[in-house]
């Protein structure tokens, strides 16, 4: 006899049966309080450009609300091998702190999953996210359907396997640090990982919110961003 897996609640006062492990588990319900924590969250309803800086780009690409349940935002290159896009806000407003929590996660999808390059996460502002030497983004190269998380510091780059994509098939990237033990933990499709093992956060570096996706073939490529949520404890 099958037996379906508990739904997941979310009682008064922060009380839940997820599982330890589930990625909102670490949230303890604490949310919601806006003097507590700082959060980012993007849900794509409509897209100002105003608010971005989309300078960082090859070709001729383009940016669109996609049809989609919530809000869908549709990154779409031009047709030459490595034409690119990548999106940034227009100021470094995020930071690790020790002492201070954060969350990082989004939900997106892949027109190829192999033949395209995806960074999305925490930079600095950059003209080359692929190559950046400070921050925690996920990042999935060219060639390659699995997606790491990937922390830097200086140069020193650490990375943790999260999972395979697939074409056209939304997937749910995550990331949590304590503020106290070393490491980032990881989840994908909100189950725990692992931790980057020997990662440092970037703690004296001012950091911005990224995402984008480059051509790994003369084939225009496309991301579709559903949300991200980025919440940092003051």
């Amino acid at each position: 006899m099958s037996v379906n897996p508990p739904i997941t609640t979310i009682m008064p006062g922060g009380i839940t049966n997820a599982q330890i492990d589930n990625f909102w588990a670490k949230t303890n319900g604490r949310f919601p309080d806006p003097t507590r924590y700082v959060e980012i969250f993007e849900d794509f309803m409509r897209f100002d450009a105003a608010e971005f800086d989309l300078s960082v780009n090859t070709g001729s690409p383009s940016v669109a609300i996609f049809n989609g349940k919530g809000g869908i935002l549709q990154l779409t290159n031009s047709a030459a091998d490595n034409d690119n896009q990548f999106i940034q806000a227009e100021a470094d407003t995020a930071a690790f702190e020790p002492g201070r929590e954060t969350w990082l996660e989004i939900r997106a999808s892949l027109s190829d999953a192999n033949l395209s390059d995806m960074v999305a996460g925490l930079q600095p502002q950059n003209a080359d996210p692929l190559n950046e030497n400070n921050g925690v983004w996920f990042e999935k190269l060219s060639g390659d359907n699995t997606v790491f998380l990937v922390t830097a510091l200086g140069g020193v780059r650490n990375t943790l396997e999260l999972g395979e994509m697939e074409d056209d098939t939304f997937f749910t990237l995550g990331y949590y640090y304590d503020g106290v033990n070393p490491g980032i933990q990881g989840y994908f499709n909100n189950n725990f990982v692992g931790i980057v093992p020997g990662s440092d956060q970037p703690t004296a570096v001012d950091l911005t919110p990224i995402f984008g996706v480059q051509n790994g073939e003369a084939v225009a490529k496309a991301l579709r961003l559903d949300y991200i949520l980025l919440c940092m404890e003051r």
